[in-house]
């Protein structure tokens, strides 16, 4: 039971990341903020945004993954967006991304 479990969580990972990846790819609204992927590592994708589009780029990908899981799974998606200056840096979530 705990492998069936482990290989269907897998397997809708799996599927999420590619479909989250084909989103962005063709959203314009991504191309307009200039942000563009960089890597996935796990369940992380890595972005590259300009410091000035920080708050959209975030909320964008935040939308884009829980639409993406939604359609998947039907039940709602926890998704979190970090800011660093570099991969795994310290998080700066909370400089950039303050609700206004």
């Amino acid at each position: 039971s705990t492998l069936m479990r482990s290989s269907a969580a897998s397997d809708v990972y799996k599927r999420q990341m590619k479909l989250a990846m084909i989103a962005i790819y063709n959203d314009p609204q991504y191309k307009a903020l200039d942000c563009h992927m960089v890597i996935t590592v796990h369940d992380e994708l890595i972005m590259e945004v300009p410091e000035d589009h920080i708050k959209e780029g975030a909320d964008l990908l935040v939308n884009t993954m829980k639409r993406v899981g939604h359609s998947l799974i039907d039940l709602p998606m926890s998704v979190d967006a970090e800011v660093n200056d570099y991969w795994y840096g310290e998080n700066l979530a909370d400089e950039y991304l303050e609700e206004e």
